[in-house]
């Protein structure tokens, strides 16, 4: 889901300032004695039928890879403000203030008419014909909960899930389930949270794992589900905590479900994988976030450490939310998604439906206008100081039954931009212009149309220097990173936004080993180096990543592979950040050696 950036900076902080408060009394439930960390994973049959994980990569129940590319359909049976126009609201205070202008009885009709309408064969066949073939589907542990047992399955959300499965068979979607609520909450606002939530009662916890206990006995055998999305944007007191219950509901879930694929998220809004350091399951799928609300930056930084630990444990990474950004972030976003050496095995655009913001900032799949009554009842949802007293229950009775007309598929306003981005990734990268100008040292000749002698391997040296620099004159506006801004005789310089690019050809396609090397001429530097490979016309081909530990007088070395087809490329210094450490009023000094090499190899 998406905040706008002062929301998401409250909530922040309101979610911190609580859970700080609660988790100095830690009451989360201790593991069985004897249990270790550690633990071998919980192994999968060797013949599955369903959609699995096979290395670092997704297949479905023919071993075939395959990408799972599609929406979220969040707003259904899981409510939360920013979908219905509605602010920073939970789903618990947005049934409270609708029965304050409403009444009661209104708000259940209200209720089921969301239940009924919101989500229907159509949204599904519309959602197919975008060439889309998954939906992950969010719900409020309330939804199969009634006051009767479990096992009895009478709690509506039930027929709910029936229905959408059988259409998404007849329209091959596939579907992945994801516990966008569990009892007490477990994050920020989207997830409904109670004031001690799931993370401080042991009921809570519980509770739980008997909902997924119970939906994986009644779908251990239901093809057309990907696999279960345990708990959505966790926000634990320790990882080990988010450890913890990801194993208890591993195991309730395999002792029904041997097949079914486990997704399991990070803390920090799904973006820190820290707390894995092994998988919890033989089957299992780590899912990211990426939202960026405050710059245009994209994912890309944050991939890079995702991608060395899904290699790391030879597992698959998925994107399970992005959006709530502009066309060209979005466009970006899906280009690092589809690039192989990301293994990211697909994506979700959030949302599939929402009441549009009308701004380009925040850009739509699938709008809902809503009318003009609509829009003052959501701003009396929002509002701090409570409803608008103006809003007669007759008004509000009106306002609830045009949004139920107007969000149905029929009514929905597709936008062309973002629709082209999604259904056209398959087929196409985006074609990211490189900024900047080419202030390296460059002795080469533009490669252009111009071909060198012909031979199977290629070996090119380039050679720069960045100088990097920090004293109260010659850098300004330092409050993330560094800004390089001094240039010395036979040093290059990069500044803030320009990207220094070295051409290069590759005469004959295929595997091709890259050597990248930095030197650090400051032992009290600190610094990470991002370098890319792109084609000519700015397609995202591989990335390289070089540290220098401040500390360290280092010469950092990694070896990459890439396949790169016959042609002409760039060999891009994306970024390099210096430790904060060493940025002190006198300043520091130092340079920067990097060197490469592209060989063909196979």
């Amino acid at each position: 889901m998406s905040l706008h950036p002062i929301q998401r900076r409250i909530a922040n902080t309101v979610v911190f300032v609580i859970f700080t408060f609660i988790s100095m009394g830690g009451c989360v439930t201790p593991k069985p004695v004897g249990e270790s960390q550690i633990q071998t994973p919980i192994a999968t049959p060797t013949n599955n039928s369903m959609v699995h994980t096979k290395g670092l990569q997704i297949v479905d129940g023919n071993n075939k890879p395959i990408k799972l590319r599609g929406v979220i359909l969040e707003g259904w049976l899981m409510w939360n403000g920013p979908l219905w126009g509605a602010g920073m609201t939970s789903e618990t205070k947005i049934t409270n203030r609708l029965e304050a202008m409403a009444g009661k009885s209104h708000t259940d009709k209200f209720r089921t008419a969301i239940y009924e309408n919101y989500i229907t064969e159509k949204d599904i066949e519309t959602i197919a014909g975008l060439g889309l073939n998954v939906v992950r589907v969010p719900f409020n542990h309330t939804v199969f909960e009634d006051s009767n047992p479990l096992e009895n399955y009478t709690a509506r959300g039930w027929k709910y899930i029936d229905n959408l499965l059988d259409w998404c068979e007849r329209h091959k979607v596939y579907v992945v389930l994801d516990f966008h609520s569990v009892p007490g909450g477990q994050g920020a606002f989207v997830s409904d949270p109670e004031l001690i939530n799931v993370w401080h009662n042991p009921k809570y916890q519980e509770r739980t794992v008997e909902i997924w206990g119970a939906i994986a006995k009644r779908y251990a055998n239901r093809k057309i589900i990907a696999g279960y999305d345990l708990i959505n944007e966790p926000d634990p007191p320790k990882g080990k905590d988010l450890i913890d219950l990801n194993r208890r509901i591993i195991n309730e879930i395999r002792k029904v479900d041997p097949l079914h694929m486990i997704i399991l998220e990070g803390s920090q809004f799904s973006s820190d994988f820290s707390m894995y350091i092994t998988p919890l399951d033989a089957n299992q799928v780590y899912s990211f976030h990426s939202y960026n609300f405050f710059t245009n930056d994209t994912d890309q930084a944050n991939l890079l450490k995702l991608a060395t630990i899904a290699k790391a444990h030879n597992v698959p990474l998925w994107n399970g939310e992005f959006g709530a950004h502009n066309a060209k972030w979005i466009k970006e976003e899906v280009a690092l998604y589809e690039n192989p050496q990301y293994h990211v095995s697909g994506w979700i655009f959030w949302p599939w439906k929402r009441v549009s913001e009308n701004s380009e900032r925040f850009r739509d799949l699938a709008a809902i206008r809503p009318s003009e009554e609509w829009k003052q009842m959501a701003l009396s949802i929002a509002d701090l100081f409570g409803p608008n007293k103006n809003i007669t229950q007759e008004m509000a009775i009106q306002a609830m039954n045009n949004f139920i007309e107007l969000l149905k598929g029929d009514n929905l306003v597709i936008d062309e931009e973002i629709k082209e981005i999604l259904t056209n990734s398959k087929n196409t990268s985006a074609n990211i212009e490189i900024g900047g100008q080419n202030t390296g040292e460059n002795t080469g000749s533009d490669v252009g149309n111009t071909e060198p002698k012909e031979s199977v391997t290629v070996q090119t040296d380039f050679k720069q220097i960045l100088f990097l620099s920090n004293t109260p004159t010659g850098c300004k506006e330092i409050t993330t990173g560094i800004n390089f801004c001094e240039k010395k005789s036979g040093m290059s310089i990069l500044q803030s936004q320009t990207e220094v690019a070295h051409k290069l050809w590759i005469p004959m396609g295929g595997i091709q080993k890259i050597d990248y090397k930095m030197a650090n001429s400051n032992p009290n530097i600190a610094v990470q180096l991002i370098s890319e490979i792109r084609s000519s016309s700015g397609e995202l081909m591989s990335f390289i990543s070089v540290s220098c530990p401040i500390g360290k007088d280092c010469e950092a070395k990694t070896i990459e592979t890439v396949v790169l087809p016959k042609g002409a490329y760039y060999l891009v210094t994306k970024s390099a950040e210096a430790d904060k450490k060493w940025m002190g009023n006198l300043g520091l000094k130092g340079s920067i050696a990097t060197e490469s090499s592209i060989e063909r190899i196979k």
